[in-house]
């Protein structure tokens, strides 16, 4: 509703703990524009997260992950932004 949009990619890797457990770390580049949204101090945003989840059946997982937004002090102000999801997704 603020208009803030962060659009990126990189890379991701899982781990499985488990037969249906499984750990996935990312680092995405990207860039950010605030709309009317919280300033982050710039354009150019690192993400950077973890995600912990377990395939309930054949057709679904759930998860649970907590990201950070941040600019990496390439701009004097940078607060930075965290996010924790809990996910349920359908696998295709």
């Amino acid at each position: 509703d603020q208009k803030g949009t962060w659009i990126g990619g990189g890379f991701s890797n899982n781990f499985m703990l488990s037969d249906k457990e499984f750990l996935s770390l990312s680092f995405l580049p990207g860039v950010y524009s605030k709309g009317e949204d919280e300033s982050l101090g710039g354009w150019l945003m690192f993400r950077s997260g973890i995600e912990l989840g377990s395939y309930i059946s054949s057709t679904w997982v759930v998860s649970i992950s907590y990201d950070h937004r941040s600019s990496g002090d390439l701009w004097a102000y940078n607060p930075g932004l965290e996010t924790i999801q809990f996910r349920i997704g359908r696998l295709l």
